[in-house]
């Protein structure tokens, strides 16, 4: 690397939670709840509209779990990480960061950072963002559109 690339960070919320969410929906786990929750609500819509497919009622469970998937789950889920957002003082500053043949170098009005590049681990890349894994296992996600000429010094 023979200049520094030097990118300004300003986070937004979207920017946040972008890594979260792909991880997320990447999960068969999360593609399996959501197909169960799919079914009982087909079953439980079939059931409204006269198709008779429980003896007596629609099973409480039946009506719990959709409702819990595709609404509470997801409302709870934006709302805390919005506050996490909110809180963590240091996604709020514009941070620079500078990357260079020793390593990264991160600066902000309260932290200054420096990690050499034989301490990262591993760099993926990723559709919208890039992960650096530490030797210690910390993921630090950074999103491609933080990029552009001029801080590439094109």
């Amino acid at each position: 690397m023979e200049k520094d690339i030097i990118i300004k960070v300003n986070y937004t919320f979207e920017d946040f939670v972008l890594p979260i969410k792909q991880k997320i929906l990447k999960s068969w786990r999360t593609w399996l709840v959501i197909l169960i929750a799919s079914i009982m609500l087909i079953f439980n819509l079939l059931h409204i509209f006269k198709m008779e497919i429980y003896e007596n009622r629609i099973p409480i469970f039946n009506m719990i779990l959709p409702i819990t998937v595709f609404i509470i789950f997801p409302l709870s889920f934006y709302f805390k990480l919005k506050s996490s957002f909110k809180k963590n003082f240091l996604l709020q500053e514009e941070t620079t960061i500078i990357y260079n043949k020793l390593g990264i170098k991160t600066n902000s009005k309260s932290v200054q950072s420096f990690i050499e590049w034989d301490k990262i681990k591993s760099i993926k890349e990723y559709k919208k963002y890039f992960v650096l894994r530490n030797i210690s296992g910390l993921d630090s996600f950074l999103n491609k559109s933080f990029f552009n000429e001029k801080s590439l010094n094109y």
